[in-house]
This record gives C-alpha cells, structure tokens and sequence, in this order.
C-alpha cells in the first residue's frame, strides 16, 4: 500500500507500542499502516458510515491483518474502548480528516471513555484555532505539532498527552513532551510571549521554525490580503468579516515575524 505523506508522519507520531484506535478510519489505511509496519500491535478502525467501514475491513483482510484490527460501525469513540485492549498496553486514540470543533466534540462525547487513552494524534483539516485550548480543558495539553505539504494542499498535525495534576496554562495549553526530538526548556518555549495573542496553533512549529508553516503563513497571508482588499472593493468598509480578517491578518503577519 503506497503511504501518502500525510499518513507516514502520521504514523511516525504515535508512540510505538501503543494499541490504536482510528475513529472516523475511512478505509482504513491508518490503522493498516501502523499494525502492518510494527508500530502498534493491533488497532481498532471505527467510521459511522457502513460503505467507508466495509471497505476498510476488505483492506485490512487484503493486508492479512483481520485478526489484530477490528472494525467498529459507531459514531464517534467506540463504548466502553478499553474492551478491546490488551491488558497493560497504553493506548493512542488517531482521529484526522475533520474539522476542528468536530474533533473537540467527538473527544467530548466520548465522556468516561477518554479516560482509557493516554495519547492523541489529531489532524483537524479546518478550524484548527481553538482546539489546543480545548484539548487542554478535556485534561490534555499538546506535546507536538507537525505541518505537512502534499499536493498544494497544507495538513496540520498534532499530538498530546494527558497533562499532570496541577499543571498550569501558562505556555497556553502546550507542554514540553521529553520523548520528543523537538524538546525545549520551559523558559525557551516562552519565545513567543512577544506575540500580541497567545499563540493556540502552530507554538511549537513556530518554535522550531518550521519551514513548511512558514510557507502555510505566507499563503494564508496572501489570501487574507486579497479578501480584505476584495471586501473593501465591494464598499464593504463596514462589514464585520472586514475586522475578523484584519485581526487574523495582523496575528499571521506576528507568527511570521518570529521568522526574521
């Protein structure tokens, strides 16, 4: 199975060892790649659509992995998860593909359930902004970002554990996670303080100066720059959007800074 950028990094991210659940799976291919290549010892691969669901467990018997992955049709995080998990094994729960706030409130919805995972590997595709914060209210806090470029399009990737009793928000909803190459000392990672707003998406890419969010913030710099320019054409000076894009203008133009 040819592995697209996206999935590979995916993969990389979640901590080898760990049982898997990929909810809203699709066909499958996640989990098909982290069991295949040893990464996880088994998984399991949830969507609440049966046609994406039945087409993942073909893949998973195509791929000889029918007994180690199991398929669930639910909507959202499966009921009582840790039913299907080996004892003593920690557990990363995958979910990617879907907008931000939808994300959020899959993790919400899933009440009691969230308890059984110790590690999330999310990739919301919209709306982005926000969902540290909320990781950090669910009792997780966001341990490292990835941002991957494939076929003109920009994927934001991230991962969290849950956080420690009595740890406060004072790196707005980030933690330094000591398993991670891209580990930094409290006091460094306060580089961004000088940023107007905190910075609730792309702190640690911003932090290693990652060039692939670079490129994201200057497109999206660009485009906010043609709508604003559009939106006044249209005589639109009064349009609230016109202040919304404006303020995200200015907090890009911040984020870019921290390249000079």
């Amino acid at each position: 199975m040819r592995q697209s950028k996206r999935l590979r990094r995916i993969t990389e991210m979640v901590t080898p060892g760990a049982f898997v659940f990929d909810v809203g799976c699709d066909h499958g291919y996640t989990a098909i790649a982290l069991v295949a290549n040893g990464i996880c010892p088994g998984a399991v691969a949830s969507d609440l659509r049966e046609g994406p669901l039945r087409a993942a467990a073909e893949n998973i018997a195509a791929a000889g992995l029918s007994g180690r992955i199991t398929t669930v049709l639910t909507d959202g995080v499966p009921k009582e998860p840790g039913r299907y998990v080996p004892e003593a094994c920690p557990v990363t729960l995958v979910i990617t593909g879907m907008g931000g706030p939808l994300i959020l409130r899959i993790l919400s919805e899933a009440g009691e359930g969230l308890s059984t995972f110790s590690e999330l590997v999310l990739g919301p595709q919209s709306e982005a902004a926000g969902v540290p914060q909320g990781l950090w209210e669910l009792g997780f806090a966001v341990t490292d970002e990835q941002m991957v470029e494939e076929d003109g399009k920009f994927y934001y990737l991230l991962k969290a554990r849950r956080r420690e009793d009595g740890q406060d928000a004072s790196t707005h909803a980030y933690t330094v996670d000591k398993g991670c190459e891209t580990v930094r000392k409290k006091e460094e990672l306060l580089l961004c303080e000088e940023l107007k707003n905190p910075v609730d998406f792309g702190f640690f890419l911003l932090q290693k100066k990652d060039a692939t969010y670079r490129r994201y913030l200057e497109k999206r710099w660009k485009t906010l720059t043609a709508i604003e320019a559009s939106l006044l054409a249209g005589g639109d000076g009064s349009n609230p959007r016109l202040a919304e894009v404006r303020e995200e203008r200015n907090d890009t133009a911040q984020k870019l800074s921290v390249y000079d």
